[in-house]
């Protein structure tokens, strides 16, 4: 059994001192770079969650400016073709009144050659009439 003398109080005191020493100079410093590491990696984490939210905010931003970007170039290309179709339109217009005018200036001179011809030709069917029957009949007429 126990035998209960003062070498049992004294490694008691001796256990309790220990103790005390171990708590004082191992455990609580310990304790404290536990505590220390924790409220690091809770302060890391939340660093983390803090730049990720804000990655997400620009990756956001950046899809809104890319699809404002896409939008506004959509936009200036309707806007571009819009005003070449009508640049065309105008062209074409211009062309073709171009070319009724010319056809109309080409048609009038053809008219007056006619003309002129016709006239030239009214001048010499007396002459022509005259020799065509001097032909025919084999004598002259004059």
């Amino acid at each position: 059994m126990i035998d209960l003398n003062i070498s049992f109080f004294i490694q008691m005191a001796n256990f309790l001192l220990l103790l005390f020493l171990l708590n004082v100079v191992l455990f609580r410093p310990i304790r404290g770079i536990i505590q220390q590491r924790r409220e690091k990696l809770a302060d890391l984490a939340g660093q983390a969650e803090q730049f990720r939210q804000q990655m997400e905010e620009a990756e956001q931003e950046r899809q809104n400016h890319l699809r404002q970007a896409q939008s506004d170039g959509f936009e200036r290309k309707n806007d571009l073709k819009n005003q070449a179709a009508e640049r065309e339109r105008s062209l074409l217009a211009k062309t073709n009144q171009d070319l009724a005018a010319e056809a109309a200036k080409v048609r009038s001179q053809i008219q007056a050659q006619i003309e002129t011809a016709r006239q030239g030709l009214l001048g010499q069917v007396d002459s022509f009439g005259l020799a065509l029957a001097e032909k025919m009949l084999g004598r002259s007429l004059s």
